[in-house]
């Protein structure tokens, strides 16, 4: 990757909410490994996405702002 510092912070947001869900919900510990990679990969598509619209959302206001 040429952003690999992205995409660590990326896995470290998606590993931090998937701890947040497994203490809210203690039937996850009980799954399976492929389903509890399966989950972090959702979540860090999710983290993903929501750095993407905040990304565009700044770049918007600043291009306005200008």
């Amino acid at each position: 990757d040429e952003e690999p510092a992205a995409e660590m912070l990326i896995d470290r947001v998606a590993g931090i909410e998937l701890n947040i869900l497994r203490k809210s919900m203690p039937a996850i510990e009980n799954l399976s490994f492929s389903t509890g990679d399966l989950i972090r990969n959702t979540l860090a598509r999710a983290v993903f996405i929501g750095f993407g619209i905040a990304f565009a959302e700044n770049n918007l206001k600043t291009k306005i702002l200008i």
